[in-house]
Formats: C-alpha cells, sequence, structure tokens
C-alpha cells in the first residue's frame, strides 16, 4: 500500500514540492495517512485527498485532509471509580 497525495480538481498526485504527477508510480510515498495529513497541515496545502494506493485499484480508499483535529479528540473520558 501507497498512501499518495491527490489533487481533488485535477486528479494529480503529490511528486516532490511544487511538482505532480499522473503517475502512482511516481508519486511520493507518505508511508502512512497521518505522514501525508501531517504534511498537507503543515504546508497549508488546501484542496488535496490522501489515497491509500493498492496494487487492484478497486482496493483504493479515498480520505479527506480538511477536517478540524483538535487537542479534545484525543483526550481519553476519564473514568470515575
Amino acid at each position: 500500500m501507497k498512501a499518495l497525495l491527490q489533487q481533488i480538481e485535477t486528479g494529480f498526485y503529490f511528486k516532490s514540492p511544487g511538482q505532480w504527477t499522473a503517475s502512482t508510480r511516481e508519486a511520493y510515498d507518505f508511508k502512512s495517512s497521518l505522514n501525508a495529513r501531517s504534511y498537507c497541515v503543515r504546508c497549508k496545502m488546501p484542496g488535496l485527498q490522501i489515497r491509500l494506493k493498492f496494487e487492484e485499484d478497486k482496493y483504493d480508499i479515498v480520505l479527506p485532509t480538511e477536517y478540524p483535529i483538535t487537542n479534545e479528540e484525543f483526550k481519553r473520558p476519564r473514568i470515575n471509580i
């Protein structure tokens, strides 16, 4: 599996800063969706989605990159005993 950044409008994949490609083979593999999303946030890159690319296209998964993440989401609920 590859974790790729894809422009929603054009369908092109991130290759390197300022370079995009139509080829999934030439695209940069972020290795995980978390790495890909972190790069989007750090570089302030809108209009992208994450494509988890598998050998067979029918197994590909597309994830949004533009949704808020707050510290609250990572806090565990308190359990009072």
